[in-house]
């Protein structure tokens, strides 16, 4: 059960905060490309 939990709390925390980890990926790819 904690197993599950643990996975439900991390797929609602990526849905939650998907627009957030995007911008952070686009600024992460923006600054690579330098």
């Amino acid at each position: 059960m904690m197993i599950v939990e643990k996975f439900g709390g991390a797929f609602l925390g990526i849905l939650a905060g998907s627009a957030v980890i995007r911008m952070f990926y686009e600024i992460l790819n923006y600054v690579s490309s330098f």
